[in-house]
């Protein structure tokens, strides 16, 4: 029984934050209508963060990658010294 009422209650959860959601995709639709700004969401925000989550899977670098960028990045940054201290023997 008790079971049963933990699922019950797990249950109940999920509608609740399920409506609470919906409850902000009406705030937000109601809002644009009234302020003209057209923002609503054209996709559920969930799949945004999906993409965005894929994206970021996606982007993991091998050990030589993170080597090019790491020295792109200091020859950039040594760069930057070269004329800043370029400009301070003005």
């Amino acid at each position: 029984m008790q079971a049963y009422n933990k699922n019950l209650e797990n249950i109940l959860g999920i509608n609740d934050t399920a409506n609470h959601l919906l409850g902000q995709y009406i705030r937000v639709a109601i809002s644009d209508v009234f302020s003209g700004k057209n923002n609503y969401p054209k996709e559920p925000f969930i799949v945004e963060a999906e993409k965005n989550k894929r994206d970021n899977d996606n982007n993991i670098m091998d050990a030589e990658a993170m080597e090019r960028v790491a020295m792109r990045n200091t020859a950039i940054m040594a760069g930057k010294r070269l004329a800043e201290e370029q400009r301070e023997r003005r």
